[in-house]
């Protein structure tokens, strides 16, 4: 029995060791750990290069859901030669743009050619006329192009977010003066062919674009009216008569106001004009009115009796609720008109109106000397430019409060950069 007590002891141990180790089977790939959870990326706003003013300006700007109102304002100042500032809608100022070849900035010669990117806010697009001999018109990406020498270039405006312009030019002969209408982008304004000319041997009337439409990156519907040309005579506001509508896709023209009537603005969406006209036997154009371009659907509110120079430069607001115009009046032994601003509903129901006497006390001035209404910053807060003796400033009229504020003193506005 002893001597097969070690087989017996060896068996044990092998059958032992075999239970113990494992049993080998396919090699199984290593078990890969979940995919993370995306959270929502945030891209930190761009960091806004220091300016010279004292006033730090802010990192983001909100965007409006409104198409129609502006998130902020392209203003000359003086002390930036060369360069324009933007402004948000609190007045402050949050970056500067270089303008080549560009010696004085001024409206309707400049517009913002693509909508506001908080990402690139000093590489904003522009389409702008130099100061050169003879002008040109240029468009700013990266670097300025100059699309086509112009002339006797004028009243340049364009289609809110896009490259889309019209703008003017005027030839004299003697007391003859030519005048056409252009329109496109940067790919077609370089044809130079007008859409509409004017020749008046008197030498009174010249065209001049309102507003234009675009599609894609051309032009699809200009409106344009014949405006006078100035004289020496004491006047509040310009003189025009017509307006004309030329669609360029359908190849057609039509006139939408006949010679009594003054045309002022389109409203933001292009469904609404204002304009002025005289009542019955009258030259003074002493009545606003309101008319929709597609239902035709008027409105119109008479102008205060003492307002003697007439009711004008009337602009719509984003919601087409509200509506904010000029009147002026001259009284003897007096050489200066006085002018007040107006605003109300379309209904003419609710009315309230500040005298340039107001606004100048509200500035801390003597006196004003001219107020200009470049249109509202939101449905209800509409922006006034008052100057004076070497004096200008952006101020803001609320309807709601019926209040004066100041919002950015020695600023001129150029336009609106939009959504």
């Amino acid at each position: 029995m002893n001597r097969f007590r070690p087989v017996f002891l060896v068996i044990i141990l092998i059958f032992t060791i075999a239970c113990a180790t494992p049993t080998l089977g396919p090699r199984s790939s290593p078990t890969s750990p979940p995919p993370p959870t995306l959270q929502p990326s945030f891209t930190p706003p761009p960091t806004i290069p220091p300016l010279p003013t004292p006033t730090p300006g802010p990192t983001d700007i909100p965007l409006p859901a409104d198409p129609y109102t502006p998130v902020a304002i392209l203003v000359d100042q003086p002390e930036s030669t060369g360069r324009l500032s933007l402004l948000d809608m609190k007045g402050n100022p949050f970056a500067q743009l270089e303008l080549p070849g560009l010696q004085r900035a001024s409206i309707q010669a400049i517009h913002p050619a693509a909508r506001f990117n908080p990402k690139n806010i000093s590489n904003l697009p522009l389409i702008y006329l130099t100061s050169g001999t003879p002008p040109a018109l240029t468009y700013l990406t990266n670097q300025p192009k100059i699309l086509l020498n112009v002339p006797g270039a004028y009243g340049l405006v364009g289609a809110p977010r896009s490259p889309v312009v019209a703008y003017s030019q005027s030839s004299t002969i003697g007391k003859s003066i030519t005048s056409s209408v252009f329109a496109g982008g940067p790919d077609t304004l370089t044809d130079n062919i007008p859409y509409a000319t004017l020749i008046d041997p008197e030498g009174k009337w010249q065209l001049i674009p309102l507003s234009v439409a675009a599609s894609g990156e051309r032009a699809s519907r200009i409106w344009y009216t014949q405006k006078a040309v100035p004289t020496q005579t004491v006047t509040v506001f310009d003189t025009h008569r017509y307006l004309y509508e030329i669609d360029i896709r359908g190849n057609r023209k039509q006139t939408l106001l006949e010679e009594n009537a003054n045309p002022w603005s389109l409203s933001p969406n292009l469904e609404w004009v204002a304009y002025s006209t005289p009542t019955s036997g009258e030259r003074l154009y002493n009545t606003l009115r309101l008319l929709n371009l597609t239902t035709k659907a008027s409105q119109e509110i008479a102008a205060q009796p003492e307002s003697n120079l007439g009711a004008g430069d009337a602009v719509i607001s984003p919601n087409n609720r509200l509506v904010a115009w000029k009147e002026g009046s001259l009284k003897p032994p007096a050489s200066t008109p006085q002018i007040r601003i107006r605003m109300s509903t379309f209904d003419g129901a609710s009315i309230i109106d500040f005298t340039d006497q107001a606004i100048a006390q509200a500035l801390g001035w003597t006196n004003v000397n001219r107020l200009t209404l470049p249109g509202w910053l939101d449905p209800g807060t509409l922006l006034v430019e008052a100057n004076s003796t070497n004096q200008t400033a952006l101020l803001t009229i609320s309807f709601a409060e019926r209040s004066v504020n100041i919002l950015r003193p020695g600023a001129t506005f150029i336009a609106f950069i939009y959504p």
